[in-house]
């Protein structure tokens, strides 16, 4: 009777997190079906799913890094509290920072059901069919709107303005989503060509039928950093070329064109016109660097703070989800410079965890390059959009974004039962049916 029990327990934790990222996914068609109940439903059942796992691990011993992770964010959330009280709206403050605290004991949470390997391996099987059923969406959508037709920038772009109206749905967060499932995939299930092709097949679906150049841009780009990441590591002479060469260079080339100055009008094009809400919030900054203006204040007055340079910032500023299209500014003109360089240390905080993974099999340099790779992603997104670990809390993105979180922390918790050549706490069932766990 007892084994059964773990056994069920075991299945009921696999079961909720195989569920975890397809009801994530599920928010999109059913946003495009004009359902107005669906962002609170979602969040009712994500908060069911929070209190059903913390039921099945609470008597889980708590690790190192648990408790290290578990400072941290209890730290981030105690800033966002004091700086409710110099706020331009409290109340509004105050939402948001409950909105935040949902999520970090949702990550909390999730990273200890992650210490066991079948429920982590269930989400990473959620996560790719998920990634397949957005693909899916997203061809469905194509096909309504524009047919059989040869995709074009032009046609895309159009078709990204046309599915926005019609049904609501922004295809540059939809196109993220999906391009970060197929990430947590990776990060969770055992490589193979087959897995590999699907991802290729998902992510070529989310780049060019959307319109969206961003997420198959920022994947060059973290696949260029990740693997010379990976070469200094392995190799102490291409450490030094890096070190010694390229950076030099890039800081040669960057005080170059500084000197000569910055064409405005080319960085716009770049940016998609991003440039103009930057330096609103830079200005916002600047005026009370401490504390900011508080949470979602970005809307208070950016429109008549706008320098006007190109008429398109108008277009970008009614169609965005919030903030100045950029999640450090907006954390500098909103909370200020304390809570922003906290949020760089627990971005550090990541990259360190990530880099002290354990093993030295094939398997383990993929599981830590992937991790690293899927941890880059984010933080490179942060330069030009919100939602992630530092935004509001409303968009589903960044439930997505905390779960990697929540594997960056499971996989600090197995380098120290690593370190101390303890057993792998990760094959054991749910604690609550479980003495072992007491034992260990």
């Amino acid at each position: 009777m007892q084994e059964r029990s773990k056994n069920s327990a075991a299945m009921l934790s696999c079961m909720l997190s195989f569920a975890l990222p397809i009801l994530l996914a599920l928010y999109w068609p059913l946003i495009g079906l004009h359902f107005t109940w669906v962002a609170s439903a979602v969040r009712g059942e994500l908060f069911a799913i929070t209190g059903l796992f913390a039921m099945l691990w609470w008597k889980a011993p708590v690790t190192k890094a648990e408790r290290k992770w578990g400072g941290l964010l209890i730290a981030y959330f105690a800033l966002l509290l004091l700086n409710i009280l110099p706020a331009e709206q409290m109340g509004r403050s105050l939402q948001n920072a409950l909105r935040i605290l949902f999520l970090l004991v949702f990550c909390l949470v999730l990273a200890r059901a992650f210490r066991h390997v079948p429920t982590r391996r269930a989400f990473g099987i959620g996560a790719l069919v998920a990634a397949l059923l957005l693909s899916a969406y997203i061809l469905g959508c194509y096909l309504t709107f524009l047919g059989t037709a040869m995709p074009t920038y032009v046609s895309t772009r159009i078709f990204k303005a046309t599915v926005g109206r019609v049904l609501g749905v922004g295809l540059n967060p939809l196109g993220f989503s999906t391009a970060f499932f197929c990430m947590l995939a990776a990060c969770t299930l055992r490589s193979s060509w087959m897995l590999n092709a699907t991802l290729s097949v998902v992510i070529c679906i989310c780049s060019i039928f959307t319109g969206s150049r961003t997420p198959l841009a920022l994947m060059i780009v973290s696949l260029l950093l990740v693997l010379a990441i990976e070469l200094c590591r392995s190799y102490s002479k291409f450490r030094f070329v890096c070190l010694g060469v390229l950076l030099p260079a890039l800081v040669l080339v960057g005080g170059f064109e500084l000197r000569n100055g910055v064409d405005m009008e080319q960085l716009s094009v770049i940016t998609e016109n991003r440039t103009d809400l930057w330096k609103v919030a830079w200005a916002k900054f600047t005026e009370r660097p401490l504390t900011g203006y508080g949470a979602d204040s970005w809307g208070d007055d950016l429109i008549p703070r706008l320098p006007g340079l190109y008429q398109v910032t108008a277009v970008v500023v009614t169609n965005h989800a919030g903030g100045y299209h950029n999640a450090y500014f907006t954390l500098l003109a909103e909370e200020g410079i304390l809570i922003f360089a906290f949020a760089v240390f627990v971005m550090v905080s990541a990259f360190r965890t990530v880099n002290h993974v354990s093993g030295n099999t094939r398997q383990d340099r993929q599981h830590r390059a992937m991790l690293l790779f899927a941890l880059i992603f984010l933080v490179l997104r942060g330069f030009i959009e919100v939602p992630g670990w530092f935004g509001y809390g409303e968009d589903p993105a960044e439930f997505s974004c905390y779960a990697l979180l929540a594997l960056i922390i499971s996989v600090g918790c197995e380098a120290q039962v690593a370190g101390k050549s303890a057993v792998m706490l990760s094959t054991t069932p749910p604690p609550r049916l479980s003495q072992a766990w007491l034992a260990q």
